[in-house]
């Protein structure tokens, strides 16, 4: 980082000193900065940045889900670089926590806010473009949040965005499931081949067509305390 002090949209600035680096992704470096992110774009992909448009209606909506929005960040008040980055809300992650294992009434109440921020942004006319697992986590208090902005774009042609970005939604959580599968040390090969060939059929549109995913979770594993108890009851009855 090259200068000492950074500005904030409201005239307010901070030190270099103040930053605690927490990693770097593909398109920028994220550092902490008291109870917020600072999320810094990396110079070579600065054209993958935020759209400013994105920014000033992210910063007035209440979300409930993503990461509250609140002022891009700029080299100086003069400089060349309209800006940066931009400041969120800082999540503590919890490393050792998987979906698996969460509360059922936890995983719903994390899908029903993030349907809430999605009714929101498609208000807008914004699209979640691959939200996956890889910008998602479980934080220190159970839940489970969305981030990383530069994520989304607005459809300029207003297509089906609600739709798509429900899509979107759908396969956050089947790429949740199979991620944690996938890294769980107490489930052998074939265990985790007959859960990937559950999760291709009980997440396949066909069979969540016009639900809310929170929904679909309910419909799933409403017998359960965790998914791993529903899908190892699942995976009985599908291949006992």
């Amino acid at each position: 980082m090259s200068c000492d002090t950074y500005y904030l949209e409201d005239g307010s600035s901070f030190k270099k000193s103040d930053l605690v680096y927490l990693g770097e992704g593909a398109n920028a470096r994220v550092w902490k900065c008291g109870n917020s992110a600072f999320k810094e774009f990396i110079p070579s992909h600065i054209g993958s940045g935020i759209d400013k448009r994105l920014g000033d209606i992210f910063s007035e909506i209440n979300f409930s889900n993503l990461p509250n929005f609140y002022s891009f960040v700029r080299w100086s008040k003069s400089g060349d670089v309209p800006y940066i980055g931009y400041m969120m809300e800082y999540f503590e992650e919890d490393k050792k926590a998987s979906i698996l294992d969460l509360p059922i009434s936890t995983i719903v109440s994390s899908f029903r806010d993030l349907e809430r921020d999605i009714e929101a942004i498609s208000d807008f006319n914004i699209l979640m473009n691959d939200v996956t697992i890889y910008n998602t986590m479980i934080t220190s208090d159970g839940k489970i949040h969305t981030f990383d902005y530069d994520m989304f774009y607005i459809d300029e042609h207003h297509r089906d965005v609600l739709r798509k970005n429900k899509l979107m939604e759908l396969r956050l959580l089947k790429g949740l499931f199979e991620y944690y599968t996938f890294h769980d040390a107490d489930l052998d090969i074939e265990e985790k081949l007959n859960c990937g060939a559950l999760y291709r059929n009980i997440f396949s549109l066909r069979n969540t067509y016009g639900f809310d995913v929170s929904g679909v979770v309910l419909d799933l594993f409403d017998k359960d305390r965790t998914p791993r108890e529903g899908v190892k009851r699942l995976v009985y009855e599908r291949f006992s």
